[in-house]
């Protein structure tokens, strides 16, 4: 049996006697008190001990209220305990979560607090069931390059990335295709960078023309952008591209390019460093099949 010391810690509804939520203030105050405790006792309850990081642990609803929190350094705890428990594995409500990221990173005024729930999307993009948010967060994440301070920029191409690794490219793809038309010229050469590093480390499905036909055509379009960065990382990414799809495949959406442009994407291609996956997301037929069909019906509309 436990000590009374210990059980009041490790026991975070025991403050609700009432049947009351606490405040904020008082979520903050035994924060205050668990941390004295904690360098009262030296090494036996230090960071690295995992049973005390149990114990000192938030519940979620008292996170998710700090997250609410006008505070930025509740906002700040709430976001180091939401670390904490996805680097523990707890059982998560993975919805909720979610809701309250996206929340952070599309209004947060604090950048830095803004990054961290971009991490914390990286670090749950490991999860199960990640996938069936993995689209609406891209949406977000994307949208949110229109930052241009480095410490959102490195964070949120990280996340794009794991969502990218963990999740079917048939559900994002089209997300993909959205922001490549981006109003905002930050957005739309940072989508591109994504395109780059998606074929960068391609999955297999990725040579489906269904997937990278349409992107191609978006990418060759940014090539008339008067924005450099948006036209030097077309470029980029047609390269890249077409050192997984190949040349002849390629070669329709150049054709009436400037020489100036086919040869530097021809440069592109050659530097291009590819390192294929054998393992992760796949694509179902279906998924294919239907992005094949929106794909014709877009090009009959066209002609």
């Amino acid at each position: 049996m436990g000590s009374p010391a210990s059980s009041r810690m490790s026991s975070p509804t025991a403050k609700r006697k009432s049947g009351r939520p606490m405040s904020t203030n008082s979520i903050r105050a035994r924060l205050v008190a668990q941390s004295k405790a904690e360098n009262a006792c030296g090494d036996r309850f230090s960071p690295s001990s995992s049973k005390h990081s149990q114990v000192k642990r938030l519940g979620m609803d008292d996170v998710f209220k700090l997250i609410e929190s006008t505070q930025w350094k509740d906002r700040k705890i709430a976001l180091d305990e939401l670390t904490a428990a996805i680097a523990e594995s707890r059982k998560l409500d993975l919805g909720k979560i979610i809701k309250y990221l996206r929340t952070l990173i599309m209004t947060d005024t604090n950048v830095l607090l803004a990054a961290k729930a971009v991490q914390c999307i990286t670090a749950l993009s490991q999860t199960e069931n990640f996938d069936a948010h993995a689209a609406l967060l891209l949406t977000v994440l994307l949208e949110k390059f229109k930052e241009k301070k480095p410490v959102i920029v490195d964070a949120v191409r990280e996340a794009t990335d794991a969502i990218y690794m963990n999740t079917s490219f048939g559900q994002i793809v089209r997300y993909v295709k959205i922001n490549l038309a981006n109003q905002n010229s930050g957005v739309k050469a940072e989508t591109e960078l994504f395109i780059q590093r998606c074929f960068s480390k391609p999955f297999q499905c990725l040579i489906s023309k269904a997937y990278w036909e349409p992107l191609a055509a978006l990418l060759v379009m940014n090539l008339s952008c008067p924005e450099t960065a948006v036209r030097e990382n077309a470029i980029k990414a047609l390269g890249t591209m077409m050192k997984v799809v190949g040349k002849p495949d390629m070669e329709q959406f150049l054709e009436d390019l400037p020489h100036h442009q086919k040869v530097r994407i021809n440069n592109a291609c050659e530097e291009a460093v590819i390192e294929w996956n054998s393992s992760g997301m796949t694509e179902s037929s279906a998924t294919v099949s239907d992005l094949a069909s929106d794909q014709g019906a877009v090009n009959r509309r066209d002609q």
